[in-house]
């Protein structure tokens, strides 16, 4: 016989289990009999204790396992705004810390051309550090020109040349050394002169178009340009290295680059 106190006992234990509910218990409310003898005085009682059913239990787990992922608006407020918080904060202290580090002195670059213009290979590039390429906010930069020139807004005030300057050439250090290969030793091919980016760059009269191929480590890295009387557009990577777009109407204040 079970005392009595004991299966009231059980069930209570079953009742406040945090698997109690039907819906996502991972064990049977089953009690079972199990045989147990007293090493002293030899008597075997029947001890009740709790069953598992491996096969509902496969089964539960498996409902727990499948239920969709979901958030609430709860959740995302309490655990989305404080990592989103977190990420800014060390994305700003990163762009802090890489772009305050010393300069590095500016590489002497050497280009030599072929006699027919044709092709045209540099050396004594320095690559860019990575830690540098993988801040973003270095990509808005201008290392290069980091002031405005002298045809820039004339006669304006600094901080209005300044801030022109850079809206007129935004993501000026990505299209260098992050997307272009402004900071790498290469050849490139393509009509003669080489080194213009379109045909008015050598005789403002002369349109059409120009080709022209990068050959880098085994890769092989395009730019293309056309101009005519009405518009001008070019794609890809300049002879320089720098890659960009841009698309100009003539006599038009529309102009996308």
């Amino acid at each position: 016989m079970i005392p009595a106190r004991a299966l009231r006992c059980a069930n209570d234990v079953s009742r406040a289990a945090p698997w109690s509910s039907p819906t996502a218990r991972p064990f049977c409310r089953k009690f079972r009999l199990r045989p147990s003898r007293n090493a002293e005085t030899g008597v075997v009682r029947q001890i009740p204790y709790l069953c598992i059913d491996c096969e509902r239990t496969g089964k539960d787990w498996m409902k727990i396992f499948s239920r969709p992922l979901t958030f609430s608006k709860e959740h995302e407020t309490r655990s989305g705004v404080p990592v989103l918080k977190c990420f800014l904060s060390l994305l700003l202290f990163y762009s802090i810390v890489t772009i305050s580090l010393p300069v590095r002195p500016t590489p002497t670059e050497t280009w030599v051309v072929s006699p027919d213009g044709q092709t045209a290979s540099v050396t004594g590039r320095v690559r860019q550090p990575i830690w540098i390429k993988l801040n973003p906010v270095w990509w808005f930069l201008n290392d290069d020109e980091p002031d405005p020139p002298e045809w820039q807004l004339p006669g304006k005030p600094f901080v209005l040349r300044q801030l022109s300057w850079y809206l007129r050439n935004p993501l000026h250090n990505f299209g260098k050394y992050v997307l272009g290969v402004r900071d790498r030793n290469y050849t490139v091919v393509g009509a003669a002169p080489v080194y213009a980016t379109i045909w008015s760059d050598v005789d403002p009269a002369k349109t059409g178009w120009r080709v022209s191929t990068i050959y880098l480590d085994g890769l092989r890295l395009p730019f293309v340009s056309y101009e005519n009387d009405s518009v001008i557009w070019y794609a890809g990577w300049q002879w320089s290295g720098f890659f960009g777009f841009k698309l100009n109407i003539k006599k038009s204040i529309l102009n996308f680059w």
